[in-house]
């Protein structure tokens, strides 16, 4: 219930509309489809979830470095800049959660099938 959760490239919002539902304290999806994003508000009003909210942005741009799970299913290209990212901005004891696609550096501390948990341990 403490978390904070971004799911970068949110889509049509689903993975945060979950997080939300089971309570966590914010769910943060970043969109830069502003059609998407639209839909995930709307999908969100109409289950009442006041802990979910979504905006048009680039994950590139936005900050995390207050999110503690941060959620992506982005291509192999990305994954090294976004590695790079996560690393600079996470707290420690952050989770990134990746669907599909790996990190080149970073290994990770759980594995269910072709999802991977990763957890920041040390500052940068």
């Amino acid at each position: 219930p403490t978390d904070k959760v971004t799911d970068l490239g949110s889509g049509d919002g689903r993975i945060v509309i979950a997080a939300a539902g089971e309570g966590v304290a914010d769910a943060l999806g970043i969109e830069i489809n502003g059609a998407l994003v639209r839909l995930s508000k709307r999908s969100a009003n109409r289950l009442g979830l006041k802990n979910a909210r979504f905006v048009k942005e680039s994950f590139w741009k936005t900050n995390v470095s207050d999110r503690t799970v941060v959620f992506l299913y982005q291509v192999p290209y990305a994954m090294r800049k976004l590695e790079t990212k996560l690393q600079e901005e996470l707290p420690p004891g952050a989770r990134v959660v990746s669907n599909d696609f790996t990190f080149a550096d970073w290994k990770p501390t759980e594995e269910h099938g072709r999802i991977r948990v990763y957890t920041k341990t040390t500052p940068t």
